[in-house]
């Protein structure tokens, strides 16, 4: 895999009654609001945090205005 399988993500959400978290190919704040978007209760970013002070901050803010924060 590539690319991050929203897909999958929808079919697991809807399909279960529990949460499911999104990793793998995260890279940026629009990945991870898409797996959020598809029905993902929260994602798991590795490799893509290179400069944590600036980079998670990004991520943060893009999630809190989903929630309404």
């Amino acid at each position: 895999m590539k690319e991050v399988d929203y897909d999958l993500i929808r079919k697991l959400s809807s399909a279960l009654n529990i949460p499911i978290f999104a990793e793998g190919h995260i890279h940026t704040k629009d990945h991870a609001r898409k797996a959020i978007e598809s029905g993902a209760f929260a994602v798991v970013v590795g490799t893509a945090i290179t400069r944590p002070e600036i980079i998670t901050k990004r991520f943060v803010d893009e999630l809190n205005l989903l929630v309404g924060k």
